[in-house]
């Protein structure tokens, strides 16, 4: 049986996802036999909330966990319809699994998900230098004096709100397909930096503004 792990964190673009050893199943199994506690709680990754929403796994084949379809989030184990979910006493196993990820997954997203697992940075990405890991959370935070008027009213509809991101958000354009910096224009960022993704909004027609902030 092959089991796939999809990690779900990003909106309009491919997930990264891999296919897991037999080891590494075997181990999958293992974890799961641990979290025992059941819960009427579902993880908020099913409702579809932005940034990371915890890892997908289904599994194919000929064998008793050839229907397997899970999402691991939030320390929840949650089998959609078939049984109920069960909740462990930490997100050990969604470390595990960020664990399990391949190398060419980019060292920003292992990094992201690792914060928000309350993972040491540098566990989640051991082949970067300290230097490198750090500047990656370096991207400032604007504050632009020019802003729209906060109005979530015409966002928060069935017909909008599931079929658009927080680049739609931001720039006040609701357009349901989940806008990426610069893709109206041809251009995608090569890499997941700062420098790419300014200059791709540029392309877009935003500015930088002057009055951003630096963390």
């Amino acid at each position: 049986m092959a089991i796939e792990a999809t990690l779900d964190i990003f909106s309009g673009r491919e997930n990264p996802h891999w296919i897991l050893s037999s080891d590494q199943q075997r181990d999958l199994f293992d974890l799961l036999r641990t979290i025992e506690t059941p819960t009427l709680q579902k993880p908020s990754g099913v409702l579809g909330r932005l940034g990371y929403r915890g890892f997908i796994l289904r599994g194919s084949g000929e064998s008793p966990h050839a229907g397997l379809r899970l999402l691991v989030h939030e320390g929840i184990v949650d089998f959609g319809q078939s049984r109920e979910s069960r909740i462990a006493d930490s997100r050990d196993l969604e470390s595990w699994l960020l664990q399990t990820a391949p190398v060419d997954i980019p060292s920003v997203v292992r990094i992201r998900v690792a914060d928000h697992l309350g993972q040491p940075k540098f566990n989640a990405v051991s082949f970067l230098s300290a230097a490198s890991a750090a500047s990656i959370t370096g991207c400032y935070g604007c504050r632009a004096q020019d802003a729209p008027a906060y109005n979530p009213a015409p966002w928060n509809i069935p017909t909008v709100q599931p079929y658009n991101n927080c680049y739609n958000y931001a720039n006040d354009q609701i357009t349901n397909t989940f806008a990426q910096p610069g893709r109206a224009h041809g251009v995608f960022p090569a890499n997941y930096d700062c420098n790419d993704y300014e200059k791709a909004s540029i392309v877009d027609g935003l500015v930088v503004s002057p009055n951003s902030q630096t963390r």
